[in-house]
């Protein structure tokens, strides 16, 4: 990672510096052209990436522009394929999918529940994958208020107890007490999330409960808030808990069993040379740990007005076993 934000950093000096005289001024960002010594005439031009359902360009086109005239001027400075970035807005996020499938996208920042789906129809590249509490992966914590599904004393933690071995750190465990909330007032996340219900879903069907009789709550805080005002008997939040929302101050919160491990959301890539694809998403990656690893940041806003405050490491080879799973049984 810090490999990652310094490369990224070198970029930002070199497009920051004045322009030589003997380097011509760079054309529009609508203007990218294969250039004279161009490595690799043959790759796309223009590299179209999927942007979040209903953003508007309002919030993107300024930032847009900016990260095609850096991309411009790094690939005069550095000797690489020049290629401007075209923005997709799609409708919801099955669009996103589809137009990665179709060809009208390159490249996206997706949740694992899509990116098995997409993987299933078009050769996609996971490039990046967001950090969370430093980590690639996400555990889901199977929270009640009070020791009701604990096989043992509930042990304190930083912010909620813990029982039956459950925590961040130990993905799967007390799913055997799952059994027991036939008739609870379940919460879960929305529907195509990996963390917040496909893969909780999966360990209900396992256990015998039917997850459609589930109340969805695509908000994690307001789970929360439903199951400290009595709204839920039982709801699922991603680990580690780091604050509680007002309504849970005071109450006895306890995670009793864990879900399998998800890769968080990450930047893939599909329909592009596989050297141009891992730059192009490095590059990207680049541009979101800037944005929040520095403040104030040297980066022209582009990542955070559209996606937040996400941090991006290299991808290695993510394991959706548990999304796979949870998919095929539905």
């Amino acid at each position: 990672m810090r490999r990652t934000v310094l490369g990224w950093l070198l970029v930002l000096v070199a497009c920051s510096s004045p322009p030589s005289p003997s380097v011509p001024t760079p054309s529009p960002a609508t203007d990218v052209l294969p250039t004279p010594g161009d490595p690799h005439p043959d790759w796309p031009n223009t590299v179209v990436i999927a942007l979040p359902p209903g953003i508007g360009p309002q919030l993107y086109a300024d930032g847009l522009r900016a990260f095609t005239r850096d991309l411009a001027r790094g690939a005069e400075l550095n000797g690489e394929h020049p290629f401007e970035v075209a923005a997709f807005e799609p409708t919801d996020d099955g669009d996103v999918v589809k137009a990665l499938v179709d060809g009208r996208a390159n490249a996206a920042l997706l949740d694992a529940y899509w990116v098995v789906l997409a993987r299933r129809q078009v050769e996609l590249q996971v490039q990046q994958v967001a950090l969370s509490a430093g980590q690639q992966t996400t555990v889901a914590g199977w929270i009640a208020v009070g020791d009701a599904y604990c096989a043992d004393a509930p042990l304190a933690g930083s912010v909620v107890a813990e029982c039956n071995g459950a925590n961040a750190s130990n993905p799967g465990a007390g799913e055997q007490v799952l059994a027991g909330l036939d008739g609870a007032r379940v919460v879960l996340g929305a529907a195509d999330s990996g963390v917040g219900h496909v893969v909780p879903a999966h360990q209900l069907r396992l256990a015998g409960i039917d997850p459609d009789q589930a109340t969805v709550v695509a908000d994690a805080t307001a789970r929360l808030e439903a199951l400290c005002t009595g709204a839920a008997d039982v709801t699922v939040a991603p680990l580690p808990i780091e604050e509680l929302p007002t309504a849970c101050l005071g109450r006895s919160l306890v995670v009793f069993a864990t879900a399998p491990e998800v890769p968080n959301p990450g930047i893939v890539t599909a329909g592009l040379p596989d050297a141009m694809s891992e730059q192009f998403a490095l590059t990207l990656a680049g541009q979101a740990n800037c944005e929040i690893g520095f403040d104030p940041s040297p980066c022209r806003p582009f990542w955070v007005p559209i996606w937040g405050r996400v941090e991006m490491a290299n991808a290695g080879s993510p394991d959706y076993g548990a999304v796979e799973a949870s998919l095929e049984r539905r």
